[in-house]
């Protein structure tokens, strides 16, 4: 399998309010993440009915009326959707919408229905095009059953890997993950802190890189003002040299 036509499909539990408020804020894009450009922000794609924290809350909350959800229950199921970089960058922008939007189906199935779903988002202000959906996960009984939908063993995610691939993601050419892989995803708030913590020595690296490309380029200045040098005084000895032969 080629790891540049791989499908990316990530679960994430939540389990209290503030992450759920803090999913919705980075995904609605209320906090620009740093990795985000700025100037690619009126790409990504909100559901019109979903588009702020608010609105996310109130479906949320209407979904749990009159529910007893347990101290240790799952709240919601965050899903991420993705590809290889090589593979999402080589579609065509409709072929990536369409993409997200089987995946989005499929998922919408897989809990009960997309009057389930809360919150989604499409962003393409970030190095690889991805899809996050928030849903409840509500089971045939109307329960919070977070191990009914995801399963309470690893082999239930594996199951659901192999099940989108073959029905959503090698419609675009896109190949499952390797199987049992020890690999392990970095979340979004992850990999910000890892932005954060090297950034000062990436800030350090390539100040320290600019003084080395100054001090090169003054070195080439020097050559050049010698070469110049050389070829004045060599001209200068050519022409002697004749005017001693005349």
């Amino acid at each position: 399998m080629s790891k540049k036509s791989m499908a990316v499909l990530r679960f994430a539990k939540i389990k209290d309010t503030h992450s759920l408020r803090g999913a919705l804020a980075h995904n609605l894009r209320v906090q620009q993440p740093h990795n985000a450009d700025q100037g690619k922000k009126h790409l990504n794609r909100i559901h019109r009915d979903l588009n702020s924290i608010e609105a996310c809350t109130a479906r949320f909350n209407n979904l749990l009326d009159g529910k007893t959800v347990r101290k240790n229950a799952v709240l919601a199921h965050e899903v991420i959707v993705t590809g290889s970089h090589e593979a999402l960058s080589g579609m065509t922008k409709d072929e990536q919408n369409g993409y997200f939007a089987d995946a989005l189906k499929w998922l919408s199935k897989l809990h009960g229905g997309s009057n389930r779903l809360i919150s989604v988002a499409i962003h393409y202000d970030e190095h690889t095009p991805h899809m996050h959906a928030i849903y409840v996960p509500l089971d045939s009984k109307n329960k919070l059953n977070s191990r009914g939908i995801l399963g309470g063993h690893a082999s239930r995610l594996s199951e659901l890997q192999t099940a989108f691939a073959e029905e959503v993601s090698a419609k675009y050419g896109l190949e499952r993950g390797l199987k049992h892989s020890k690999a392990r995803h970095t979340t979004v708030k992850q990999y910000g802190a890892m932005i954060e913590r090297d950034l000062p020595k990436m800030q350090e690296q390539l100040t320290r890189l600019n003084a080395e490309i100054d001090q090169k380029l003054a070195q080439i200045a020097e050559l050049d003002v010698a070469l110049a040098s050389f070829g004045k005084r060599f001209m200068q000895e050519i022409e002697t040299y004749y005017r001693a032969a005349e």
